[in-house]
């Protein structure tokens, strides 16, 4: 008789437990976006997705809305002066003058934005400059663009000169010689050709430093324009 009673009590012990307990939750489902941004994300070949980002794989790089190969050029910038990138590849173009860039469209060198060409010099000038005595009043003459570097040449001691490219020669003398020195061209971007003596130094940098064949150093220390403006002819 006392054991029905004990069990009687603990059934309803646990009937008003059971009463008091919280209902239980229904589970929802798991929103995957929320925790995983790359989940409704596809990317292209040779990518993999972080963050919801698409990224290049390992040994590729960005190129557009995809990714290539690092070994490959995406635009001429990857390639070095007088080469243009087709198809992935450098390959050589003409080097284009000073002022100019290259046009892959017509494939030849035009004048950039700010210059003009001036076909009585046979180059581009600043768009602000003359191009020819015809532009200017009657009593004066369009002084000629040129183009000029400051060539330096260390041997015992450093001699510099302003070096024209209209062709004129420029003398650097030292106790071991004297070299004449030319500037053949002035190039896109601002680099020079050089003739030294009988030596041809190439596609030289503002402050590039290059050893002759004697073992001076020769480098351009900086670039300046002249002409471009009208002047009075003289009497």
């Amino acid at each position: 008789m006392f054991k029905r009673l004990l069990i009687a009590a603990m059934l309803s012990v646990l009937v008003i437990l059971a009463a008091c307990a919280p209902a239980t939750m229904q589970a929802r489902p798991l929103n995957r976006s929320t925790f995983d941004k790359c989940a409704e994300v596809t990317c292209g070949a040779n990518m993999h997705c972080d963050s919801g980002q698409c990224l290049c794989t390992g040994g590729f790089k960005q190129c557009g809305d995809g990714c290539i190969s690092e070994s490959k050029c995406c635009s001429n910038s990857d390639c070095g002066p007088g080469r243009t990138c087709d198809a992935g590849v450098c390959v050589e173009r003409p080097v284009c003058g000073y002022l100019e860039t290259w046009d892959d469209g017509d494939k030849e060198c035009a004048c950039v934005e700010d210059a003009k060409f001036c076909a009585e010099q046979g180059k581009c000038v600043p768009a602000e400059s003359c191009c020819w005595h015809t532009v200017c009043d009657d009593d004066q003459r369009c002084a000629v663009t040129t183009y000029s570097g400051t060539v330096c040449i260390k041997a015992d001691t450093k001699k510099c000169k302003i070096v024209h490219e209209d062709g004129r020669v420029e003398g650097f003398f030292f106790p071991q010689g004297r070299y004449d020195v030319q500037v053949t061209r002035v190039l896109e971007g601002g680099m020079f050709d050089l003739k030294v003596n009988e030596e041809v130094l190439r596609r030289l940098d503002i402050n590039e430093t290059t050893t002759s064949n004697d073992n001076v150093t020769i480098y351009v220390e900086s670039m300046q324009t002249f002409g471009g403006y009208c002047r009075d002819e003289p009497d």
